[in-house]
C-alpha cells in the first residue's frame, strides 16, 4: 500500500499596523517551511493624527474597513485552514480601538487580536529565525520599525524567541507629526529628529552601543517591516517592488547614510520620483530611515540585512507549527 500524499496547510495572516495593512497567503507543504501564495500591501494611513488626538480618525478607519473587506471577501472564497489578524501600535494606543476593532471583525469575518510590543518583537524574530541565515557565533539584533513604534530584539539566531526585547513608541508616522513641519526637513528639524531617537534609544534595556574597544556589536544585524525594505529598494533602484531582490540584501552602513542623506535633501516632489519609494510612503520615509541611521551608527554594524519577511510571516509560521503539533 503506498503511503499517503500530505496536503499543504495553506494559512492567511493579515498585520493591521499604524500606516500599513498587509496581507499574507501562504501553503506549508512541511514542517517549519512557508511558500508564498499571495503578498498585499495597502497604506491606508490608520495612525493618522493619533499622536495628537489620542483617536482614530473616522477618515482613517473607513480607509482600513475598507481594505478589511476585500480581504475579508478574498479570504472566505480561498477558504483557508486557518486566517488570523492582529492590530499593532496605532489600535493598542487610540482610546476608540473598541469601536475600530468591533468594525474590523465584522469585515473580515473573524476578530482581530490587538498584539502588545513584547509580542510584536517576538513574531518580528520568528520570522527572522525562518528566513535569514543565523551568523557566526549565533548573536543577533532585529530591527523592526512601524509607523507608531519600532521593536529591538536581541538573543542567539538559532532560538525560536529573542533573549531580550523591548518596544519603542517612535515609529516613521509618530516621529513625521511630531516634529517635520518643512519641505524638505528644516536643519534644526533633522537634528531635533536625531536627538529625538538617540533619547529613546538610550532607554534600551540591553546594550546597543559597540563594547569599548569592539569595532561593532557583535553579530549580525537584521531590519524587518515597509521603512526598511523601502530604503533598500530606493537604495537598488527598484522600479517595481521585487521581493527576492530585498530579501537578504545587506546594505553597507554607509549605504543606508546615502540614502537617509539623500530623503533629508529632497523635497515631496522629488521624493515621489524616486524608483523604488511608493508615493504613499514618501512624506514619512526620512524620519523611519534616520531611526534606522541613528542605530547603525550607535552600534556600529558594518552593514544591515534587509527582510521582507515581517510580523506576517511569523504569524503564519506560529499558527503552522500549532496544525502541526495538533
Amino acid at each position: 500500500m503506498g503511503s499517503a500524499t500530505r496536503i499543504s496547510t495553506r494559512i492567511s495572516t493579515i498585520d493591521i499596523g499604524t500606516n500599513t495593512i498587509l496581507a499574507l497567503d501562504v501553503e506549508a507543504p512541511d514542517r517549519g517551511r512557508l511558500v508564498r501564495r499571495a503578498d498585499h500591501l495597502d497604506i491606508v494611513r490608520l495612525g493618522e493624527g493619533l499622536d495628537g488626538s489620542g483617536r482614530l480618525s473616522e477618515a482613517a478607519m473607513a480607509r482600513a474597513i475598507a481594505v478589511l473587506e476585500r480581504h475579508g471577501e478574498r479570504i472566505a472564497a480561498a477558504r483557508p485552514d486557518a486566517a488570523a489578524a492582529i492590530a499593532t501600535e496605532a489600535v493598542r494606543k487610540a482610546a476608540n480601538a473598541g469601536e475600530f476593532l468591533e468594525r474590523a471583525g465584522r469585515a473580515l469575518g473573524f476578530p482581530v487580536e490587538v498584539i502588545g510590543g513584547e509580542r510584536e518583537a517576538q513574531l518580528s524574530w520568528l520570522a527572522t529565525a525562518h528566513s535569514i541565515p543565523a551568523p557566526a557565533g549565533g548573536q543577533r539584533t532585529v530591527l523592526e520599525i512601524g509607523g507608531g513604534s519600532t521593536q529591538l530584539m536581541r538573543g542567539d539566531a538559532h532560538a525560536p524567541a529573542p533573549a531580550q526585547a523591548v518596544s519603542f513608541p517612535i515609529g516613521s508616522v509618530r516621529l513625521t507629526e511630531r516634529l517635520v513641519h518643512h519641505d524638505p526637513p528644516a536643519i534644526d528639524e533633522q537634528r531635533a529628529l536625531a536627538a529625538a531617537i538617540d533619547a529613546v534609544l538610550a532607554t534600551c534595556p540591553f546594550p546597543l552601543a559597540a563594547p569599548e574597544g569592539a569595532p561593532e556589536l557583535a553579530g549580525d544585524l537584521v531590519g524587518i517591516a515597509g521603512t526598511i525594505t523601502t530604503l533598500c529598494a530606493i537604495h537598488l533602484a527598484l522600479v517595481e517592488y521585487d521581493a527576492d531582490r530585498v530579501h537578504g540584501h545587506a546594505m553597507a552602513r554607509a549605504e543606508v547614510a546615502a540614502v537617509v542623506a539623500r530623503l533629508a535633501a529632497s523635497t515631496q516632489a522629488d521624493r515621489l520620483r524616486l524608483p523604488g519609494l511608493d508615493p504613499k510612503r514618501a512624506d514619512v520615509i526620512y524620519a523611519g530611515g534616520a531611526i534606522v541611521d541613528r542605530l547603525l551608527t550607535l552600534s556600529r554594524f558594518p552593514s544591515l540585512i534587509v527582510s521582507d519577511h515581517g510580523i506576517r510571516w511569523g504569524l503564519a509560521h506560529e499558527i503552522a507549527e500549532r496544525l502541526a503539533s495538533a
